[in-house]
């Protein structure tokens, strides 16, 4: 009697944990099955040689992968050279004329596409990447399996072919607009399913790739996914020196700002009950800087300056915020004195950390120094 209770609470279990499974746990289950299931846990590495067309022109393509989010994609094309590279820290691109860092929502969106291809969709809970079901979409007037991964504002959607479980397009966005993937001619590498044949659909042009070569576990010089260096390019300054001197700028900006006052316009509409403007009111301040802060003096409404008792009433309302801006002001400087005891100023961190791939680059027409650690 036991054995039987227990056989039907493990059944009751399995069931339960089955049915509590999403349809897109269900689809990336399929996926990892058919691409070789736990055969993927070995690889560490892949990379990917072979050849490339666009219209009539035809070069080389090389893509290298490392765990967990390390990815580099070489083209050459036409006499024109481009890499896209994914580090596990930043990204970057660099063609014939270019090399610059790349920031926002791209630079997640390559990261993304990093772990998804190094993972072979496999615990993807570790990178806390969120999965959402699509539904069945239309591809090639075929129904196929569409899931949407996301990870810090970026998303990748994914399409699985509902027979053989495999992945057939990828879709991600770029600055110009929605990138497809499609894949093709699968076939085994070290018992893994790899497709030879990749399709590329962007805005301004269509690219071919056939693969050539599929390489699992290959060692690769982790110098392929640093920040290239430039034959002839300014000497990097001393990090260190660097942030000291946009440290006391900042402080000279701010003790500056103290010494300036300005006047401020605000204007209030009331509407009526048919939404039309009934009545307008502008009242200006004269704003002062305060201990980090700004404190509003109001000097005249509708144009008209203030009574005598109003000024008066302003005047005492103004000095009371001026006294409780300056004791919050000390309670702050109180806390941060006994908090620096925890803390680490930002020189210290920066001795502290390995500092990678210092490098001059262009944000917002400015040369910056951009480093990774």
């Amino acid at each position: 009697m036991k054995k039987l209770l227990l056989l039907v609470w493990l059944w009751f279990f399995v069931f339960s944990a089955f049915a509590m499974a999403g349809p897109e746990d269900k689809i990336i289950d399929r996926y990892k099955k058919a691409i070789g299931g736990d055969t993927t846990k070995k690889i560490s590495s892949k990379v990917i040689t072979g050849k490339i067309k666009q219209g009539d022109a035809t070069g080389s393509f090389l893509s290298q992968f490392a765990d967990p989010d390390r990815m580099r994609i070489n083209v050459e094309l036409d006499k024109t050279k481009t890499s896209e590279c994914y580090n596990g820290n930043s990204a970057w691109r660099q063609d014939t004329n270019t090399l610059r860092t790349i920031i926002g929502a791209e630079a997640k969106t390559l990261r993304l596409e990093a772990l998804l291809s190094n993972s072979y969709l496999r615990d993807l809970s570790r990178f806390r990447i969120a999965i959402q079901p699509i539904g069945r979409v239309l591809l090639d007037n075929n129904q196929v399996d569409a899931i949407e991964f996301k990870l810090n504002g970026a998303y990748i959607k994914l399409m699985f072919d509902l027979k053989t479980g495999l992945l057939l397009k990828q879709e991600r966005e770029l600055n110009e607009g929605v990138e497809e993937t499609f894949y093709q001619d699968y076939r085994s590498v070290n018992k893994v399913m790899e497709p030879f044949l990749i399709k590329i659909k962007r805005p301004n042009t269509e690219l071919e790739i056939i693969v050539e070569k599929i390489e699992h576990n290959i060692k690769i010089d982790e110098k392929a996914f640093r920040y290239p260096s430039l034959d002839g390019s300014a000497p990097i300054p001393d990090v260190e020196k660097v942030m000291k001197e946009a440290m006391t700028n900042q402080e000279k900006i701010k003790e500056l700002r103290e010494l300036y006052t300005f006047k401020s316009a605000e204007t209030e509409r009331e509407l009526d009950d048919k939404g039309q403007v009934k009545k307008t009111t502008t009242k200006t301040y004269e704003v002062t800087p305060i201990v980090g802060t700004f404190v509003e003096r109001l000097i005249n409404v509708n144009g008209v300056p203030l009574s005598q008792s109003e000024q008066e009433k302003e005047d005492k309302r103004v000095k009371k915020e001026i006294e409780e801006t300056k004791k919050e002001q000390k309670k702050r400087e109180q806390k941060k004195k006994e908090d620096d005891d925890d803390q680490i100023g930002i020189l210290t961190f920066l001795k502290l950390v390995a500092i990678k791939d210092a490098r001059r680059d262009k944000f917002r027409d400015h040369e910056v120094l951009v480093f990774d650690f």
